[in-house]
Protein backbone atom coordinates (compact mmCIF):
# COMPACT_ATOMS: atom_id res chain seq x y z
CA UNK A 1 0.00 0.00 0.00
CA UNK A 2 2.94 2.35 0.42
CA UNK A 3 2.68 3.58 -3.19
CA UNK A 4 -1.01 4.52 -2.95
CA UNK A 5 -1.88 8.00 -4.13
CA UNK A 6 -5.67 7.79 -3.72
CA UNK A 7 -7.49 5.97 -0.92
CA UNK A 8 -11.26 5.96 -0.36
CA UNK A 9 -12.74 3.88 2.44
CA UNK A 10 -16.40 3.60 3.39
CA UNK A 11 -17.28 1.91 6.67
CA UNK A 12 -20.75 3.44 6.97
CA UNK A 13 -23.49 1.71 8.95
CA UNK A 14 -21.12 -0.81 10.43
CA UNK A 15 -21.68 -1.73 14.06
CA UNK A 16 -18.41 -3.68 14.11
CA UNK A 17 -16.23 -0.61 13.51
CA UNK A 18 -14.81 0.78 16.72
CA UNK A 19 -11.92 2.85 18.04
CA UNK A 20 -9.71 -0.22 17.70
CA UNK A 21 -10.41 -0.29 13.95
CA UNK A 22 -9.60 3.41 13.65
CA UNK A 23 -6.36 2.93 15.59
CA UNK A 24 -5.28 0.22 13.15
CA UNK A 25 -6.23 2.37 10.17
CA UNK A 26 -4.35 5.32 11.66
CA UNK A 27 -1.17 3.29 11.94
CA UNK A 28 -1.49 2.25 8.29
CA UNK A 29 -2.01 5.86 7.17
CA UNK A 30 1.35 6.83 8.67
CA UNK A 31 3.08 4.66 6.04
CA UNK A 32 1.27 6.20 3.06
CA UNK A 33 3.75 8.96 2.29
CA UNK A 34 2.67 9.33 -1.36
CA UNK A 35 -1.04 9.70 -0.58
CA UNK A 36 -2.55 12.70 -2.40
CA UNK A 37 -6.24 12.01 -1.77
CA UNK A 38 -7.92 10.45 1.26
CA UNK A 39 -11.62 9.82 1.75
CA UNK A 40 -13.02 8.06 4.81
CA UNK A 41 -16.62 7.55 5.84
CA UNK A 42 -17.74 6.20 9.20
CA UNK A 43 -21.35 7.36 9.00
CA UNK A 44 -23.73 5.84 11.52
CA UNK A 45 -20.95 3.97 13.29
CA UNK A 46 -22.07 4.13 16.93
CA UNK A 47 -18.92 2.70 18.48
CA UNK A 48 -16.53 5.39 17.30
CA UNK A 49 -15.56 7.79 20.06
CA UNK A 50 -13.12 10.64 20.62
CA UNK A 51 -10.40 8.11 21.48
CA UNK A 52 -10.37 6.79 17.91
CA UNK A 53 -10.78 10.25 16.43
CA UNK A 54 -7.69 11.49 18.32
CA UNK A 55 -5.63 8.71 16.71
CA UNK A 56 -7.06 9.44 13.27
CA UNK A 57 -6.42 13.18 13.55
CA UNK A 58 -2.77 12.59 14.47
CA UNK A 59 -2.28 10.35 11.43
CA UNK A 60 -4.07 12.72 9.06
CA UNK A 61 -1.93 15.64 10.20
CA UNK A 62 1.23 13.76 9.20
CA UNK A 63 0.04 13.31 5.60
CA UNK A 64 0.91 15.57 2.71
CA UNK A 65 -2.44 15.06 1.03
CA UNK A 66 -4.06 17.53 -1.35
CA UNK A 67 -7.62 16.24 -0.94
CA UNK A 68 -9.35 15.15 2.26
CA UNK A 69 -12.91 13.92 2.74
CA UNK A 70 -14.14 12.87 6.18
CA UNK A 71 -17.72 11.76 6.75
CA UNK A 72 -19.05 11.19 10.27
CA UNK A 73 -22.81 11.53 9.76
CA UNK A 74 -24.81 10.63 12.85
CA UNK A 75 -21.89 9.50 15.01
CA UNK A 76 -23.20 10.57 18.42
CA UNK A 77 -20.16 9.41 20.39
CA UNK A 78 -17.85 11.85 18.66
CA UNK A 79 -17.81 14.72 21.11
CA UNK A 80 -16.62 18.29 20.82
CA UNK A 81 -13.03 17.34 21.72
CA UNK A 82 -12.82 14.66 19.04
CA UNK A 83 -14.13 16.87 16.24
CA UNK A 84 -11.96 19.75 17.45
CA UNK A 85 -8.86 17.55 17.34
CA UNK A 86 -9.44 16.84 13.65
CA UNK A 87 -10.15 20.48 12.91
CA UNK A 88 -7.02 21.66 14.77
CA UNK A 89 -4.79 19.20 12.93
CA UNK A 90 -5.94 20.43 9.51
CA UNK A 91 -3.55 23.37 9.79
CA UNK A 92 -0.69 20.85 9.67
CA UNK A 93 -1.58 19.97 6.05
CA UNK A 94 -0.41 23.10 4.16
CA UNK A 95 -0.78 21.47 0.72
CA UNK A 96 -4.51 20.79 1.24
CA UNK A 97 -6.48 21.97 -1.80
CA UNK A 98 -9.83 20.19 -1.37
CA UNK A 99 -11.59 19.68 1.94
CA UNK A 100 -14.92 17.93 2.44
CA UNK A 101 -16.19 17.51 6.00
CA UNK A 102 -19.55 16.06 6.92
CA UNK A 103 -20.48 15.90 10.60
CA UNK A 104 -24.22 16.29 10.06
CA UNK A 105 -26.66 15.11 12.72
CA UNK A 106 -24.00 15.20 15.42
CA UNK A 107 -25.49 16.57 18.65
CA UNK A 108 -22.05 17.48 20.03
CA UNK A 109 -20.82 19.88 17.33
CA UNK A 110 -21.15 23.43 18.60
CA UNK A 111 -20.00 26.99 17.93
CA UNK A 112 -16.65 26.44 19.64
CA UNK A 113 -15.96 23.51 17.31
CA UNK A 114 -16.78 25.66 14.27
CA UNK A 115 -14.49 28.42 15.57
CA UNK A 116 -11.62 25.93 15.85
CA UNK A 117 -12.30 24.79 12.28
CA UNK A 118 -12.29 28.43 11.14
CA UNK A 119 -8.87 29.03 12.69
CA UNK A 120 -7.42 26.10 10.75
CA UNK A 121 -9.09 27.14 7.50
CA UNK A 122 -7.52 30.58 7.83
CA UNK A 123 -3.99 29.14 7.56
CA UNK A 124 -4.45 26.71 4.66
CA UNK A 125 -2.83 28.67 1.82
CA UNK A 126 -3.71 26.38 -1.09
CA UNK A 127 -7.34 25.60 -0.25
CA UNK A 128 -9.48 25.88 -3.40
CA UNK A 129 -12.55 23.76 -2.62
CA UNK A 130 -14.40 23.71 0.68
CA UNK A 131 -17.51 21.63 1.32
CA UNK A 132 -18.85 21.64 4.88
CA UNK A 133 -21.99 19.85 6.02
CA UNK A 134 -23.12 20.44 9.58
CA UNK A 135 -26.86 20.08 8.99
CA UNK A 136 -28.91 19.26 12.06
CA UNK A 137 -26.08 20.10 14.46
CA UNK A 138 -28.37 21.76 16.94
CA UNK A 139 -25.70 23.37 19.15
CA UNK A 140 -24.17 25.57 16.44
CA UNK A 141 -24.99 29.21 17.14
CA UNK A 142 -24.34 32.63 15.65
CA UNK A 143 -20.85 33.01 17.20
CA UNK A 144 -19.48 30.00 15.35
CA UNK A 145 -21.01 30.96 12.03
CA UNK A 146 -19.78 34.55 12.36
CA UNK A 147 -16.23 33.34 12.88
CA UNK A 148 -16.48 30.97 9.91
CA UNK A 149 -17.87 33.64 7.58
CA UNK A 150 -15.24 36.11 8.75
CA UNK A 151 -12.53 33.59 7.87
CA UNK A 152 -14.06 32.72 4.51
CA UNK A 153 -14.44 36.34 3.40
CA UNK A 154 -10.66 36.56 3.13
CA UNK A 155 -10.27 33.35 1.13
CA UNK A 156 -10.07 33.02 -2.63
CA UNK A 157 -11.95 29.74 -2.98
CA UNK A 158 -13.02 28.39 -6.34
CA UNK A 159 -15.80 26.24 -4.87
CA UNK A 160 -17.61 26.76 -1.58
CA UNK A 161 -20.53 24.65 -0.33
CA UNK A 162 -21.92 25.11 3.18
CA UNK A 163 -24.83 23.20 4.65
CA UNK A 164 -26.19 24.33 8.00
CA UNK A 165 -29.80 23.31 7.38
CA UNK A 166 -31.88 22.69 10.50
CA UNK A 167 -29.29 24.42 12.69
CA UNK A 168 -32.03 26.40 14.35
CA UNK A 169 -29.83 28.48 16.67
CA UNK A 170 -28.31 30.29 13.70
CA UNK A 171 -29.99 33.60 12.96
CA UNK A 172 -29.47 36.63 10.73
CA UNK A 173 -27.01 37.90 13.33
CA UNK A 174 -24.59 35.06 12.59
CA UNK A 175 -24.73 35.45 8.85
Amino acid sequence: FEDLEILNLDFSRNDSISDKSITQLSQTLLNLTLLKSLGISFSKSPHITDKGIFKLSNSISSLNTESLKLVFIECPNIRENGASSIFQKLKNIPGLRKLNLNFSMNPNINSNTIQILSESLAVLPKLELLNLNFSECSKIQDEGISKLFSCLRHRNLGILALNFSKCEKISNKGI
